[in-house]
């Protein structure tokens, strides 16, 4: 017993971003429902992961331990922290519960660069959430279509992810994801670009698809936030995550303004942060279209989370640029929500189109205008669709089957 909490046989030690309150990332949400899982099917899991706050936790029979980094600093400067950081952890914890499996998730599997080097660790496994060397790619690709309504800093941004993200990324990738025994890629799309990017061997990745939980996803109807924002008898066109340029979100406001001639009670809903708010509520004043658009950049609990998707009749994610598989979009499949996405990086292993789905292009204003008319105007083929969708997740992108799958892996290596 640890805390209370009954241990199992297979101890493995997740490396991640936090995996809970405001800091949660994708990859910290990724680690926390795949560690409930795997701890469901006999692991000890412990999770590390890096806060401005040092608190020791367990959660759901998880052993969380936080690393505290510093409150300030560039992204560069948390690099040698988290390497001597995790490094003098995990080197103690290792030794002290004798761990079978160390699990590193995206770019924090630095923190276990200098333990796997001295041999401080046993078997080590990372994921590939995303290829950050084309990320930063993509990063830039938006910055420049949508220069104007950022801020005068764009310039720079560009150039420091140019000449230093880029390059440094890709040869830390290379480092990291050369030394594990075995990595996972979320998505087939993942799996190609991090072969050809960081030199692995194809051989070496496994191709574990990155999933959700459908179980805690409303299949009813919960008026709970379309009576918050006072929606209730709108059409409501549902976005939901980070509000910055590579999304797709001046695309997604200038396809609803054609959706709002034809559809006068629809609205636009934008769930998320990010530093696009003021350049979305300016375009859409231009568009005289502010009273049919709302951006709620509230924070939402983990508990309150899976029912926002209840208030969108139809969910969009119109992304110029993805490095990996969409959270918000397995989410809203699972809540037999309709779903419309750009046909770009992995959203055609979700989506087939027509069926579960639909795919349009990239910055195509007047096709996505088009589907979104479509599903509102047609609720018979949008409740066959998101049905369709739910079935997807279930069956392929589900932790009740894929979290068994990392536990095979991990016994294989073992």
């Amino acid at each position: 017993m640890i805390d209370g909490v009954k241990v199992s046989i297979l101890k493995v030690c997740m490396i991640s971003s936090p995996v809970s309150g405001k800091l949660k990332d994708g990859i910290g949400s990724h680690v926390f429902e795949l560690s409930k899982h795997i701890s469901r099917l006999g692991c000890e899991v412990h999770v590390f992961c890096f806060n401005e706050i040092t608190k020791d936790l367990v959660v759901d029979g998880i052993f969380v331990h936080s690393i505290g980094v510093s409150k300030h600093g560039s992204r560069l400067s948390l690099y040698p922290e988290l390497l001597l950081g995790m490094t003098r952890e995990l080197n103690h914890f290792a030794k002290k519960y004798n761990l079978d499996v160390v699990h590193g998730h995206g770019g924090y599997a630095v923190g276990a660069i200098m333990s796997r080097l001295s041999r401080r660790i046993g078997k080590f496994v990372v994921t590939i959430h995303g290829v950050a060397y084309d990320e930063f790619r993509g990063r830039i690709r938006g910055i420049r279509e949508f220069e104007e309504e950022l801020s005068k800093t764009a310039p720079s941004q560009r150039a420091l992810i140019a000449g230093f993200y880029m390059p440094f990324s890709k040869v830390l990738g290379t480092v990291v994801y050369n030394l594990t025994d075995m990595d996972i890629a979320t998505c087939d799309f993942v799996a190609k670009e991090a072969s050809e990017v960081y030199h692995i061997p194809f051989s070496r990745i496994k191709m574990i698809p990155h999933s959700v939980d459908p179980s805690r996803f409303s299949l009813a109807g919960d008026t709970h936030f379309r009576e918050l924002l006072g929606l209730n008898g709108r059409k409501v066109v549902l976005y939901v995550g980070q509000l910055i340029a590579r999304k797709g979100l001046i695309t997604l406001l200038n396809a609803f303004s054609m959706v709002h001639k034809k559809i006068p009670d629809a609205t636009l809903l934008y769930i998320g942060k990010g530093y696009m708010k003021e350049s979305l509520q300016l375009q859409a004043r231009k568009l005289n279209m502010q009273g049919s658009v709302i951006i709620y950049d509230q924070f939402i609990t983990e508990e309150e989370f899976p029912r926002i998707y209840s208030v969108g009749d139809v969910f969009v994610t119109p992304s110029l640029y993805e490095s990996g598989i969409s959270t918000c979009l397995l989410q809203a499949m699972s809540s037999c929500k309709p779903v419309i996405a750009t046909n770009i990086g992995a959203f055609p292993e979700i989506i087939s189109n027509n069926f579960n789905g639909f795919l349009v292009e990239k910055a195509n204003a007047i096709q996505l205008a088009d589907s979104i008319s479509f599903l509102l105007s047609n609720e018979k083929c949008s409740k066959e669709m998101g049905e369709r969708g739910r079935e997807t997740v279930v069956a392929k992108f589900n932790w009740k089957t894929n979290a068994g799958k990392i536990v095979k892996l991990y016994e294989s290596l073992i």
